[in-house]
C-alpha cells in the first residue's frame, strides 16, 4: 500500500478521536464582552465608565403602611408634573372608619350627658339628706364628677381623631410636590439589595449632574476632584466636562464581575468572584443638550489621548493571518458566534495609540460582542463561555504552523492534525524496515522514512529518522 495513503488515513482517525464527529475541537475558551474590554463596562483600556443623567435634588414620596392603596397613577421613568396625582388611598375604609368614630362620640357625649344628669340630681338630694348621709353623697356625686371629666376628655380625643380623619379622607390622592422623572417605585419599601426604599422617588427637573458606578477592581482611577469628559453614546462628538463631586462609598451595592483572575473552583456568579459598586457624581460644568435619564459614557479627562472616540481594542487581543500578495496581513479576533463557538471574525483596524497599546475597530465588531483572548483554547468551532470555570483547555500542547518536530522527538498527546497531506514528498521506506509497526496499549506508530518533509499547516512533520506518535497521533 502506498505510504502517503496510510499517513492519511491515520490522520484521518486522530481527526476523529481529537473532534468527535461534529468536527468542532473539544476545548472551550473564556469569552469577555467587548463593551467592557473597550469602555463601555467596567473596567476600559481608557478607564471608560457607563454613566446616566440624573437630577442634583430627589424628592422621596413615602406610603402610609396603615392604608390600602387602591391605584397607582405613574411608573418607572415617567415624567410627572407638580400636582400630578402619583397614587390613591382606599377611601371606602376611611369613610367607614369616619362612621365608626361618629358612633363613638355620639355614645360618649350620652355618657357625659347621663352622668351630669346623675350628678345634678344627686346634689339635690344631698340638700334634704340627714347628717349621717352627707358624706356618701359626697362620694357619690364626687365619683361622677370624675367619671364625666375622663369621659370629656375622650369625647376631645374623639373629636380630634374624626378631624384627622376627614383630613385623610379628603387627600386620599397624594399628588407630586415636584416636577421630575419617577426613578423608583417600591411596593414592598424595599430595594434589590434589601435596603429600605421609599415609595416613590422622583429626581427634579432643574440641575443636572452624572452619576457612574466604579467597582473594587478600578476604585483608584477615579477620585474626587478628577476632571472627567461625558461622551454621547448616540454622536461621541457631543461631549461634556465636569468633576467628580462625590464617590458615595456609603451605598454599595453587589455585582458580579467578568475578571478572568479567579481563583480555582470560583465561578462568575459566586460570593467570592462578586465586588462591590460605588456610584460616583460628576458635576457638570455645562448641561446645554443633556436630558434627564440619558445614558452616556464617562473618562477620565487627560485630554492627551486619542482614544475618548470610537472602539478601541488592546492589540493583544487581535491575529493575523500570512500576509497576502500585497504583503497585508488581515486581522482578526476569536469570537463568539452567538451559538457559543468561536469563529475567526476578521476586523477592520483604523489609528493606532501607543499610549493605551490599542487599535480603532472600524468594522467587524461592536460593544455587544464577545471574544476570547486568543491562547491554545482558541480554534475555529471551539466552545465559548462567559464563566472562567467552565474552560476546558486541549489537552496537551499544538505546533505552530509551518513548525517541525526536532529529530528524534514525539508529538504530544492531543496534538492536531492538518486536514490535508502534502501531494508531494512522499517517503521511502528504510532497506532495513520496510513496515509499519504498530505498538501494544497506546496505538502508537512508527513510521521509519529517509527524507524530511513538512505538512501544509505545520502540524505534520517527517524527519530523517524515525518517531513514535502516541494515543493515535502520527509522528514521524
Amino acid at each position: 500500500m502506498n505510504k502517503k495513503w496510510i499517513a492519511a488515513a491515520l490522520c484521518a482517525g486522530a481527526l476523529t478521536g481529537l473532534w468527535g464527529c461534529n468536527s468542532e475541537p473539544a476545548t472551550t475558551a473564556y469569552v469577555q464582552n467587548v463593551g467592557e474590554i473597550t469602555g463601555a463596562g467596567s473596567i476600559a483600556v481608557n478607564d471608560r465608565f457607563s454613566g446616566i443623567v440624573v437630577s442634583e435634588n430627589v424628592t422621596e414620596i413615602q406610603r402610609d403602611a396603615n392604608r390600602t392603596i387602591s391605584m397607582l397613577y405613574v411608573s418607572e421613568g415617567q415624567d410627572v408634573n407638580q400636582g400630578d396625582v402619583l397614587f390613591a388611598y382606599d377611601s371606602e375604609a376611611l369613610e367607614l372608619e369616619v362612621d365608626k368614630l361618629e358612633l363613638e362620640l355620639e355614645r360618649l357625649q350620652n355618657q357625659s350627658s347621663t352622668l351630669q344628669t346623675q350628678i345634678t340630681e344627686l346634689t339635690n338630694e344631698q340638700k334634704n339628706a340627714s347628717k349621717d348621709d352627707q358624706l356618701s353623697y359626697t362620694v357619690e356625686i364626687q365619683s361622677k364628677e370624675a367619671e364625666k371629666k375622663e369621659t370629656d376628655y375622650n369625647i376631645k380625643v374623639k373629636q380630634r381623631e374624626i378631624t384627622q380623619t376627614k383630613n385623610t379622607l379628603a387627600n386620599a390622592e397624594v399628588i407630586s410636590p415636584v416636577s421630575g422623572r419617577v426613578v423608583s417605585v417600591s411596593e414592598d419599601g424595599m430595594d434589590q439589595y434589601g435596603n429600605a426604599q421609599a415609595y416613590i422617588t422622583i429626581q427634579q427637573t432643574g440641575a443636572f449632574r452624572v452619576k457612574g458606578t466604579i467597582n473594587e477592581l478600578n476604585m483608584g482611577a477615579v477620585t474626587v476632584g478628577a476632571a472627567m469628559r461625558i461622551i454621547s453614546r448616540t454622536d461621541e462628538s457631543q461631549t461634556w466636562t465636569g468633576v467628580v463631586s462625590l464617590i458615595d462609598l456609603e451605598n454599595a451595592s453587589q455585582g458580579s464581575t467578568s475578571s478572568p483572575y479567579l481563583m480555582y473552583g470560583d465561578s462568575a456568579s459566586s460570593e467570592m468572584s462578586s465586588s462591590s459598586r460605588y456610584p460616583f457624581y460628576v458635576e457638570l460644568d455645562n448641561a446645554e443638550g443633556l436630558m434627564l435619564g440619558q445614558h452616556v459614557y464617562l473618562e477620565l479627562d487627560t485630554g492627551t489621548s486619542p482614544t475618548g472616540q470610537g472602539l478601541w481594542l488592546p492589540e493583544y487581543y487581535l491575529c493575523y493571518d500570512e500576509p497576502g500578495e500585497d504583503g497585508q496581513a488581515a486581522a482578526y479576533v476569536w469570537a463568539d458566534n452567538g451559538k457559543g463557538r468561536l469563529e475567526k471574525r476578521y476586523v477592520t483596524l483604523g489609528a493606532y495609540d501607543e499610549l493605551s497599546m490599542a487599535y480603532e475597530i472600524l468594522e467587524g465588531l461592536t460593544v455587544e460582542d464577545y471574544i476570547a483572548f486568543p491562547d491554545g483554547n482558541c480554534a475555529q468551532g471551539a466552545g465559548a463561555t462567559r464563566d472562567p470555570a467552565e474552560t476546558t483547555p486541549l489537552e496537551g500542547e499544538t505546533l505552530p504552523e509551518g513548525e517541525t518536530l526536532p529529530e528524534g522527538e514525539t508529538l504530544p498527546e492531543g496534538e492536531i492534525l492538518p486536514d490535508l497531506l502534502p501531494e508531494t514528498g512522499e517517503t521511502e521506506a528504510s532497506p532495513e524496515d520496510d513496515t509499519l509497526a504498530e505498538t501494544a496499549g497506546a496505538g502508537s506508530v512508527t513510521l521509519p522514512v529517509e527524507t524530511a518533509g513538512t505538512a501544509s499547516g505545520g502540524n505534520l512533520s517527517t524527519p530523517s529518522s524515525g518517531g513514535t506518535s502516541s494515543s493515535g497521533n502520527l509522528g514521524g
